[in-house]
């Protein structure tokens, strides 16, 4: 399991507790992991999140962006109060453990088939290039 070094949760409307922005920074990868949607929004422009925010079923977006695999799935509920978004950031410094960076892209991949979302070969290949 991840170990976070710095957590921030929210609760919604409903009660429910959830994450605002975690990072754990471990041994050359950093990942990160938000889904709370101001947050999630006021990193990126709207063309990146919008798509995924507005579909009206389970999706994913998996782009690199400054250098960071960006994975960011919607979940067709845009009034949810929970939210609609999550948002997974991975990133690595020289010499990170191939371990620990095949841990991240394992609960990636087991996060997105968790949602409903079957990655295609290019998120595939996006997510193993990490």
């Amino acid at each position: 399991m991840i170990e976070w070094d710095k957590a921030e949760t929210f609760e919604a409307a409903n009660g429910e507790v959830c994450m605002r922005y975690a990072i754990s920074d471990r041994d050359g990868v950093c990942y990160e992991f938000s889904m709370h949607d101001p947050t999630i929004q006021s990193m990126y422009p709207a063309s990146h999140w919008m798509p995924v925010f507005s579909a009206p079923i389970n999706s994913a977006k998996i782009d690199r962006i400054e250098g960071r695999l960006v994975v960011l799935c919607g979940f067709g509920k845009p009034n949810d109060p929970t939210g609609n978004l999550v948002l997974m950031r991975v990133s690595s410094r020289p010499g990170f453990s191939p371990e620990r960076m095949a841990l991240i892209v394992s609960m990636i991949l087991v996060t997105l088939m968790g949602f409903g979302i079957r990655p295609d070969k290019r998120m595939e290949d996006l997510i193993r290039g990490t």
